[in-house]
């Protein structure tokens, strides 16, 4: 019997502090989904309740408050990385 993969929950994808992100800038002539990603830049804060992050942007040295829609993962810190290979490394509970 082949193992099942365990699905990753919300709670372990969310962004968190020290994340390389790209983030999008809202413009309410364009709709939401046709802006592309055009910046980059560190994730400082992320507020799960109020859907936000905030984003130190490289090109402008600047920390700006985006919404969770206009935020994307581009690569994860390694401290992350490493909380995230702890979380997993135990064994599942799950009976096979």
């Amino acid at each position: 019997m082949d193992k099942k993969k365990r699905g990753i929950s919300g709670k372990e994808r969310t962004l968190e502090k020290g994340d390389l992100v790209r983030c999008r800038e809202f413009d309410p002539s364009r709709g939401r989904f046709d802006i592309e990603f055009t910046m980059t830049g560190v994730l400082v804060s992320y507020d799960k309740l109020m859907k936000r992050a905030e984003v130190l942007v490289n090109e402008t040295g600047i920390v700006r408050i985006f919404r969770a829609n206009d935020v994307q993962l581009m690569k994860r810190s390694p401290d992350n990385v490493e909380k995230l290979l702890t979380r997993f490394s135990t064994p599942s509970k799950i009976s096979k």
